[in-house]
């Protein structure tokens, strides 16, 4: 997380009350399905299509996937398939909406989307490596 500035993450959660705070075995209900999240404290279960399974532990964003091909209409998509629960109580997550991230990018005069967009990729090429050490490791 540290690609992001003190300021870049003062401006992207100061806006909107966008911290949520879940109790072990809460499913976390998501306003959109294209709004972007980062864990800040605990960990949560993702449950895929009712039976794949991962942890993510924090500090972690999720859901940049989805955020990333719609925001570039790269695809139409579905209604997601995974659900989310907290694996302990004081999981901490910070709702980031897509409307005011897509504006906050298009509109940017501080460098905040260079930022933002490099810590999306650094965020995935961490997750695909992850995926495929599993995948070997089987």
């Amino acid at each position: 997380m540290r690609l992001l500035t003190e300021a870049d993450w003062k401006i992207l959660t100061d806006r909107r009350q966008c911290l949520k705070v879940y109790k072990k075995g809460e499913t976390i209900d998501f306003g959109s399905d294209l709004d972007m999240f980062q864990l800040s404290k605990g960990i949560v279960k993702i449950v895929w299509q009712g039976e794949k399974e991962s942890h993510i532990i924090a500090p972690e964003i999720f859901n940049e996937n989805r955020f990333l091909l719609s925001l570039f209409k790269l695809r139409k998509l579905d209604k997601a398939d995974f659900v989310v629960v907290a694996e302990e109580d004081g999981v901490e997550i910070v709702w980031m909406e897509y409307g005011f991230l897509k504006t906050l990018l298009v509109m940017d005069t501080t460098g905040i989307s260079g930022r933002f967009f490099k810590l999306l990729a650094s965020s995935l090429a961490r997750r695909l490596r992850t995926m495929e050490r599993l995948k070997f490791n089987k």
